[in-house]
């Protein structure tokens, strides 16, 4: 058996000074999506969304992010989803990014809203082909019948052979409206660099360092 106390990751000496942060948090978040995808990290706009589900308990589990924009933070899914029902219950959410390679992390904190049909659509459109006969399966039951699923897939892909697959009512968008930001940077002395963001009614985004 490893042993798993002494698996640790000797971090490199790279420094996130506050003079060198942005005042806007998207846009600081922009700089260090952009380094992730030139470092060529594997899968860069993988998070992982944290959800509260009916009895209280935390769950999460890794969903794409699709679109970064001034309003928020984008990703596509099934609205009959587990997580889905979580969110319909409490739209409070958490994303979290590890560019492992970089040894930064990032974690943004917000309200969940969905997309317009016309915006879910459009990307749906955009998507490849085994993404959108995918996501016209109905919802099974757990335990589920693998094969059952497997069958009724190939049904699908015979209906629509040469025909435009339609967005089911069940699937669309969800933007996060980002209420905080942190910002953590390694350090090889593990007294990381991480910086949060609050946004304020009335003065905009505030910046603070907090402890590593």
């Amino acid at each position: 058996m490893i042993d798993i106390g002494q698996l640790r990751k000797e971090f490199q000496d790279e420094r996130l000074l506050e003079k060198d942060l942005l005042d806007d948090p998207y846009d600081q978040f922009e700089i260090w999506f952009n380094d992730a995808c030139k470092a060529q990290v594997p899968t860069p706009n993988a998070m992982a969304l944290c959800t509260i589900d009916p009895e209280g308990m935390p769950r999460s589990r890794t969903v794409l992010l699709r679109k970064i924009e001034r309003n928020g933070f984008t990703f596509f899914t099934r609205y009959d989803s587990k997580k889905a029902l979580h969110i319909e219950k409490n739209p409070r959410v958490a994303l979290h990014f590890h560019w492992k390679e970089l040894n930064r992390e990032v974690t943004i904190s917000g309200i969940l809203v969905k997309t317009s049909v016309g915006e879910s659509r459009s990307f749906f459109s955009s998507c490849n082909r085994r993404l959108r006969l995918a996501a016209r399966l109905p919802k099974y039951p757990s335990p589920v019948d693998y094969s059952e699923m497997e069958e009724k897939l190939e049904s699908l892909d015979l209906q629509y052979d040469g025909t435009q697959i339609p967005m089911p009512e069940w699937w669309g968008g969800y933007r996060i409206q980002a209420l905080r930001f942190e910002f953590w940077q390694g350090r090889s002395n593990y007294l990381h660099d991480r910086f949060k963001y609050c946004l304020c009614d009335s003065d905009g985004w505030k910046r603070q360092r907090m402890a590593p």
